[in-house]
């Protein structure tokens, strides 16, 4: 996967030097705290036996929580599924979590990192992908607006969670105005635009006292609509639908989890998204581009 994306990533930075387009790229953000990996699997090389055993420690890793002596019989069973298989996506999540509420988020982040690399349905970018970015920025001279770098900076312990994201990878209303000032910050930078025709914008009112009403009530429905996604998309993909994310969120402290199983949320599962136009004579697409989703 990285080393196609970077052939696409190339193609598209030289088609836009040959026709003279300034180009800005941005290293994507991901949620590592609150986002757990979407799929997870054994590893192949592992024996019918090794998963057995895998399993039963991850049953005791995910069920024994409250009192703090379940929590230390959790924890070596964590560790013990680790020793079986040291880049389990879900073991390492859980992991991360633990380090996490413990106040350990040096080793959080690292922990939560490896989390994501090994997600098996690698929604949010994984490591390789933001090293390609970079270095294809560099090769070409490009500037590059690292997102991943500015909302860890403004993130709590410089763990991207929640706080700045409504999924695993979409930032808030909040979120876009940070990055939004970012890329306006480095096109200045670069002579790219000039500031003085427009209104400074660090200067102007921020934050959501500046959206108007109408605006954030639809943002709030937006948000709504792709966190019911979301948990749909982890009710089907984890083992036993939302059983083993309620154990998790139990014993890292977020709470109830609002996806009972077997009912997943089906609010505005805008899933399946196709693009169609009106076709004249030369079968050429004319006027304006609909979007047709369920």
């Amino acid at each position: 996967v990285p080393l196609h994306f970077r052939w696409n990533l190339e193609q598209m930075v030289a088609g836009c030097q040959r026709a003279q387009v300034p180009l800005v790229l941005v290293a994507p953000v991901t949620n590592l705290l609150d986002c757990p990996p979407f799929k997870f699997a054994f590893a192949p090389h592992q024996s019918p036996q090794q998963r057995a055993q895998f399993s039963e420690y991850w049953e005791q890793a995910t069920q024994n929580t409250g009192e703090a002596e379940n929590q230390a019989s959790a924890g070596q069973a964590l560790a013990s599924a680790l020793e079986i298989d040291p880049h389990h996506a879900g073991a390492l999540f859980l992991l991360g979590r633990r380090q996490y509420a413990s106040g350990d988020y040096a080793h959080a982040k690292r922990t939560l990192q490896a989390a994501r690399d090994a997600d098996v349905c690698p929604l949010r970018a994984p490591t390789a992908i933001s090293a390609v970015i970079h270095e294809v920025a560099q090769n070409a001279d490009l500037p590059l607006v690292g997102a991943d770098r500015l909302f860890s900076d403004a993130s709590e312990h410089g763990i991207v969670g929640d706080q700045w994201l409504v999924d695993h990878i979409h930032p808030s209303l909040e979120g876009h105005q940070l990055l939004a000032e970012a890329i306006a910050e480095k096109c200045v930078q670069e002579g790219l635009i000039q500031p003085g025709l427009f209104p400074p914008w660090q200067t102007t009112l921020r934050g959501t006292a500046a959206v108007d009403p109408g605006t954030r009530q639809k943002n709030t429905l937006g948000v709504g609509r792709v966190r019911g996604w979301q948990a749909s998309l982890t009710a089907v993909s984890w083992p036993s639908r939302c059983g083993w994310l309620k154990e998790l969120r139990r014993s890292t402290g977020d709470g109830a989890v609002h996806c009972p199983a077997g009912n997943p949320p089906h609010d505005g599962l805008a899933i399946y998204v196709t693009c169609s136009a009106n076709r004249g004579s030369s079968g050429k697409p004319e006027g304006p581009l609909r979007l047709d989703g369920c």
